[in-house]
């Protein structure tokens, strides 16, 4: 539920375009956690700006990598859970109607997949071939 409350915060509080990563189990919640986390879902899925990332579409990688990331973490659940927590996830965002990312590619194919799926959705253009970005400041 506080998820759910801070979603609805940083929505409401946002003035132009934003990048929210949420949690890994977020679209994953019991519909009643919230009084408007049925509506919140339902627009981040078919939300044209959304991304799903999984490290494989392949049910049975996507498990095995989703329990060896996890166990490199200092704050994880035994390796028997983590793999009950994403064989149960996994269909919830497999079905999601938003594009999916395989994060198991290389990082810069995973970048330029996510560009070309957000550009046109957010009223920019490409740098031109060969140009160098820069922010000042």
């Amino acid at each position: 539920m506080q998820n759910v409350r801070r979603y609805l915060e940083v929505i409401g509080a946002s003035v132009g375009p934003h990048v929210l990563a949420l949690s890994s189990g977020f679209m994953t919640y019991a519909p009643d956690v919230h009084s408007s986390y049925a509506r919140v879902r339902d627009e981040i899925a078919a939300s044209a700006t959304t991304l799903v990332l999984l490290p494989s579409l392949d049910y049975e990688t996507c498990v095995a990598e989703t329990v060896r990331r996890q166990l490199g973490r200092p704050y994880r659940r035994s390796a028997q859970r983590e793999e009950e927590v994403i064989r149960q996830r996994f269909g919830v965002y497999r079905n999601l109607p938003a594009t999916k990312l395989e994060t198991m590619n290389p990082i810069s194919a995973v970048v330029e997949a996510a560009v070309a799926n957000l550009l046109p959705h957010v009223g920019l253009q490409p740098p031109a071939a060969g140009a160098v970005l820069s922010r000042r400041g």
